[in-house]
């Protein structure tokens, strides 16, 4: 009798979840496949009759972020600053400030927001109230006033396996009579990963990376950071143009390389299979071996590629520069080159990676307009729009779509929500 009340109370809670929303960190979750499988409510057959609910404008700061979903609150990330709304109304349940715009993401119930300041952290926010909890610390030293001074930036944060990792960028410089500088200046800059278990946050669980010193006079610019790290809950994978990282969560490890010559969009998409998925700059699609980056297949878009991938169970989807959307079979054709099982054209050029709810694609442009596709194709090679609405401004993150409604972000500060008519 207790397990039937146990497994009948985890469909309540499971449905509860459902209903309220869930989008816990940029790409949905750590695969960063943007895929949200458990969206019922907006399908190909309803998407039409979608219409602005409410639109939030100022207080977030430009350029807005992935938003997150959770619980009836969508949580902004914008510049130098974090904003909780109301998912129905629109209306602000509280602001924090803190600096930088990397992506945060919710985990062990809380939401965690990487700082860029003259020192790296991972802020701690209750998801309720908003309150500040003590920052967790890593990168190079802060230094400001008779110390000198520094920057560092942190990037987008990925939560898996109980742990919040994201990258990070520190450039410093500070006096140092006893140094053997001419100058008595001494410079340090580097980068790396870090890693908090949410279970005992209070320090940095692991870093990688580290600082070159020498002496300046010339003050030192942060090296480039590492892409944006994305998992398959057991290891994390950070993608550069001559290889990827490859990083346990309790630590790093050895990587993959690339195939030589190609240049990919610093972001992999852990599919389904476990494999990895890059866009190249080229315009080609590449499905990689997670361990030695060996390609199974690779696809041709027919337009160079800027944004990252989307990807569900059965299909890879990929932006253009030119406004061109194409959509692969994930596993392949039966050859080493692919061409697109459908494609279909934008008003312009995608903002951001794609977003899939149920059966519906959806694409955010840099005029300003939202397209939704459909993902499962249309029985034809080119595909037309099942809808499209406006946001008014550039979109500057992939849209958002759970809990019945599609939230996009504007590069003007402004979030849309869109829903169907009650």
């Amino acid at each position: 009798m207790v397990g039937r009340r146990g497994a009948r109370l985890a469909l309540v809670l499971a449905a509860v979840l459902v209903a309220q929303g869930c989008w816990f960190q940029a790409g949905y979750d750590a695969k960063r496949a943007g895929s949200n499988g458990g969206e019922t409510a907006v399908t190909a057959a309803t998407v039409a009759g979608l219409a602005p609910a409410w639109t939030v404008t100022g207080g977030v700061g430009g350029g807005l972020r992935e938003p997150l979903v959770f619980g009836g609150t969508v949580y902004v990330r914008g510049n130098g600053s974090v904003v909780a709304v109301d998912t129905a109304t629109g209306a602000s349940r509280w602001a924090a400030s803190i600096g930088g715009s990397a992506a945060p993401v919710l985990a062990d119930n809380r939401l965690w927001v990487p700082e860029t300041s003259n020192g790296c952290s991972l802020v701690p926010v209750d998801r309720g109230t908003g309150a500040l909890g003590a920052r967790v610390t890593f990168g190079g030293p802060p230094l400001s006033g008779s110390l000198g001074f520094s920057l560092c930036i942190a990037g987008d944060a990925v939560s898996a396996g109980g742990r919040v990792a994201t990258t990070w960028s520190y450039a410093g410089v500070t006096m140092a009579p006893h140094s053997g500088c001419p100058n008595f200046q001494v410079a340090a800059n580097g980068s790396g990963l870090a890693a908090v278990n949410t279970a005992s946050p209070a320090t940095t669980e692991w870093t990688t990376g580290g600082l070159a010193t020498s002496c300046t006079v010339t003050p030192p610019t942060p090296p480039p950071a590492f892409a944006q790290l994305s998992s398959d809950e057991t290891t994390l994978f950070s993608p550069g143009t001559t290889g990827f990282g490859r990083c346990t969560l309790a630590g790093c490890g050895s990587g993959g390389s690339v195939p030589a010559g190609t240049t990919v969009v610093p972001v992999a998409t852990v599919l389904a299979t476990g494999d990895l998925a890059v866009a190249a700059t080229d315009g080609r699609v590449l499905r990689l071996d997670p361990v030695t980056g060996a390609p199974r297949w690779t696809g041709t878009v027919g337009a160079p590629l800027a944004v990252p991938l989307a990807a569900t169970s059965s299909t890879i989807f990929a932006a253009g520069t030119d406004g061109t959307v194409a959509a692969f079979p994930l596993a392949g054709c039966g050859a080493a080159t692919c061409a697109p099982a459908w494609t279909a054209t934008l008003p312009a050029a995608a903002a951001d990676r794609p977003s899939v709810g149920a059966d519906v694609l959806y694409v955010g442009g840099g005029d300003g307009t939202v397209t939704a596709l459909p993902a499962t194709g249309c029985g034809a090679a080119t595909c037309t729009a099942l809808w499209t609405g406006s946001v008014g401004a550039a979109v500057s993150a992939p849209p958002v779509i759970d809990g019945g409604a599609l939230y996009v972000g504007t590069t003007s500060g402004t979030l849309t929500a869109f829903r169907l008519p009650a």
